[in-house]
C-alpha cells in the first residue's frame, strides 16, 4: 500500500498495490495526466479518500490524520495473517 505516494504505483509493479490519496493530495494535481492514463487504463488501483484536515492541495504528510485512520485497518486486517504464519512457522 501506497499512502500519498510521489508517483503512482501500477499494479505490474507488486502482487498487490494500492495507491491512497487524500482528495487534497497536490501530487494528484500535479500529475493529472499520469493519474488519467493509468486510471482510464485500469493499469493502477487508486484510491481517493476524504481529507480530514489540512490546508487545501496541502494533505500529502503520512502523519496526516487522512492516512492514518486507513494504516490503522491495514494493521488490523493483517495482523492475524502475520500471527497464523508465525504459529505455524515459529
Amino acid at each position: 500500500m501506497a499512502y500519498g505516494p510521489a508517483t503512482i504505483i501500477p499494479k505490474s509493479h507488486a502482487l498487490e498495490a494500492r495507491n491512497i490519496f487524500s482528495s487534497r493530495d497536490p501530487v494528484l494535481y500535479l500529475s493529472p495526466i499520469s493519474y488519467l492514463r493509468h486510471k482510464i487504463g485500469g493499469t493502477a488501483n487508486i484510491e481517493i479518500v476524504p481529507s480530514k484536515g489540512g490546508f487545501p492541495f496541502m494533505d500529502h504528510s503520512f502523519s496526516s490524520n487522512t492516512y492514518q485512520d486507513h494504516v490503522t485497518d491495514a494493521i488490523q486486517r493483517y495482523l492475524p495473517k502475520i500471527r497464523r504464519e508465525h504459529v505455524a512457522n515459529p
